[in-house]
């Protein structure tokens, strides 16, 4: 039985191709392997193995090639085919690294065998080709998987000292970092992750990872996780925050010193908008766990919606400093320092909040306005494009498009421009009333427009 698409890190282990899906039949036919992507993504895995050995045989040390090759087997059902094929190889040529990586890959991605096997060719790899980062990172990924976090560790490091820009490689090493009970150098890598344009699945593990840390049945007795539990229910999922207290309350009258009880029933006082005990817990909950963000992201959104954005700004912060990868906290500084007109704050803050929310159109739309702040009005202009390409009935997108290239058309003293930028909005206010006719703003944007024109 295949494992490989049941691990938590199977795509960091044996999928992660530099490419994406080839775009169009040119890119596929000037590279196999944009041809092996476009032919896995139409489920056509023979002809994918064939574009993978096409690939390979230019290049026998394309590491990417050999891991889609192994992935493709995999789904294809002809895993041991390949691992009996990389054995002979590998057998034939002992000094070639790149077939100890892949037999590695291929070892693996079978439960029955996974284990000493793999590490030992990964090992292999490593020991022929020192400098390849990608040889420790697998290695690394292998004993996470394998529940060897400690042994995990060493050459999860080597491979980030290696290719310190690689931000998939500062995942698997934050993980097992927090795996380890060491949640300060976690955060340091998760951190790092943030300035090297992450995936969206290299965001979300780490996220997780960290969620992990701050698991609010962490330190619960055994014999009140269950009354906890309730109370998390009534909170999040009834939104009756008043049973919720009573439940947290009952807990915390047994044991008064669970920070994660006083952090869940400061949340449901404040959902209450009942201030005055909601910020005694998540005091309470900071005196007893001090290094937990919660608490303070929490304070953050009470001063916030009391409009206190000095407080606030201070506990975002505080909580950012715990937990780096907190979108809401970044989306709040940036909010405060739009309101602040503080250009360069409200872009640094909402260039984190897209990273770690790259799919969510709000995160792209609060860059634009950040963009708009600093003077910006081409990068502000292409977030909103970037908006509507995902979603071409994005009204609010397109209305602001418009009103843009409005105000550019106002303010060039070239014709030329000018007419380019009206042109622009019209296009842009028309998009809106195709899909809204009795939209008030775009109409009235439109008069305005055509004023504008004849003037």
């Amino acid at each position: 039985m295949s494992r490989a698409l049941a691990w938590p890190l199977a795509g960091l282990l044996i999928a992660g191709c530099a490419h994406g899906a080839a775009s169009d039949d040119s890119a596929a036919d000037s590279d196999p392997l944009a041809a092996a992507e476009s032919a896995k993504a139409s489920n056509k895995l023979d002809e994918a193995i064939r574009d993978l050995k096409q690939a390979l045989k230019a290049d026998p040390h394309r590491l990417d090639a050999w891991r889609m090759l192994v992935q493709v087997h995999s789904e294809a059902g002809r895993l041991g085919e390949l691992t009996s094929d990389l054995k002979q190889k590998s057998a034939a040529s002992p000094t070639d690294d790149a077939l100890h990586y892949a037999l590695g890959l291929a070892y693996f991605a079978e439960s029955k065998t996974a284990g000493d096997a793999a590490l030992t060719e990964f090992e292999t790899a490593e020991k022929l080709k020192p400098t390849e980062a990608e040889y420790p990172f697998r290695l690394g990924v292998a004993y996470f998987e394998l529940e060897r976090w400690g042994d995990s560790l060493a050459p999860l490091q080597r491979a980030v000292q290696l290719a310190p820009k690689n931000a998939k490689y500062h995942v698997p090493l934050g993980l097992a970092l927090a795996k380890l009970q060491k949640k300060q150098q976690a955060l340091d890598e998760f951190r790092n992750l943030l300035e090297l344009s992450p995936s969206g699945r290299d965001v979300k593990l780490a996220q997780q990872a960290l969620e992990r840390l701050e698991d609010p049945l962490r330190d619960i007795p055994q014999a009140e996780t269950d009354n906890v539990r309730r109370g998390i229910d009534w909170l999040h999922q009834a939104d009756s925050p008043q049973q919720a207290i009573d439940l947290f309350q009952d807990v915390l009258d047994r044991y008064p010193d669970l920070a994660p009880v006083h952090v869940l029933i400061g949340l449901a006082y404040e959902r209450l908008d009942d201030n005055a005990p909601a910020i005694e817990h998540l005091q309470r909950a900071i005196e007893l766990a001090p290094d937990d963000a919660q608490a303070y992201l929490y304070l953050g959104e009470l001063y916030f919606s009391k409009q206190k954005p000095e407080r606030a700004v201070d506990y975002y912060q505080k909580a950012l400093a715990r937990n780096p990868l907190l979108d809401r906290a970044y989306g709040r500084l940036g909010e405060i320092a739009v309101t602040r007109s503080d250009a360069t704050a409200a872009l640094a803050n909402f260039k984190m909040l897209e990273v770690l929310s790259p799919d969510d159109p709000g995160a792209h739309a609060a860059m634009a306005q950040a963009y708009e702040l600093a003077g910006q009005y081409d990068s502000a202009e292409q977030e909103l494009r970037g908006i509507v390409a995902r979603d071409p009935k994005n009204l609010d997108a397109w209305l602001r498009i418009g009103f843009l290239n409005g105000a550019l058309a106002k303010k060039a003293t070239n014709p030329t421009e000018r007419d380019a930028h009206l042109k622009q909005a019209q296009a842009a206010f028309q998009k809106v009333l195709d899909v809204q006719p009795e939209n008030v703003a775009a109409s009235r944007a439109i008069q305005e427009l055509h004023g504008s024109a004849t003037q």
